[in-house]
């Protein structure tokens, strides 16, 4: 065998072995992006969830707040209505103590909504 053909041959070979090193190569990053998109696609789902249950948190605390809010107002209803038929203040004095409360209590949960409600959406991560 000449000279030529061993270096050709030699060639050859490590042609072959830088192949499949880049072929190995592929290989990794392949299963490395379909690992990604599986994360992805795991992802969507969780910040899926997390958004029905915030709507899901949003609408109870709504509710709870019109309850509160409604309930105060009936009651507060009822004082006036009493005060106007000659109850005394004295005597409803701790009705009125109670739809203070109720009062207190919605704006308190009010307010509690509002400062855990972000302003805007969140900042694009990079």
């Amino acid at each position: 065998m000449s000279w030529g053909c061993r270096y050709q041959q030699g060639a050859i070979g490590r042609l072959g072995d830088q192949l499949s090193r880049i072929e190995s190569k592929l290989n990794a990053l392949s299963s490395h992006v379909r690992s990604l998109r599986e994360e992805g696609r795991e992802m969507a789902v969780e910040i899926d969830n997390l958004i029905q249950q915030v709507q899901r948190t949003t609408d109870v605390t709504e509710s709870a707040v019109q309850t509160i809010n409604g309930i105060a107002a009936r009651l507060q209803a009822a004082i006036d209505a009493a005060l106007r038929g000659g109850a005394t203040p004295e005597v409803l004095a701790q009705l009125q103590r109670e739809a203070d409360t109720l009062h207190a209590n919605s704006t308190r949960l009010a307010d509690a909504i509002v400062a855990n409600t972000p302003a805007g959406p969140p900042p694009a991560r990079r």
